[in-house]
């Protein structure tokens, strides 16, 4: 990524979880930078 400041930046994110008997046991967050010039046109995921 170029220098760009925090506002001109934008991310693809992801929130996963599992839980059991009503409670999270599990949870996973990702997230990714998106480049203006990515070739995928449908997104990073």
């Amino acid at each position: 990524m170029d220098n760009k400041t925090a506002a001109e930046t934008f991310l693809q994110l992801v929130s996963s979880g599992k839980i059991q008997e009503g409670t999270i046991v599990e949870l996973w967050d990702l997230g990714q930078p998106i480049e203006p010039n990515s070739p995928n046109k449908y997104g990073l995921f």
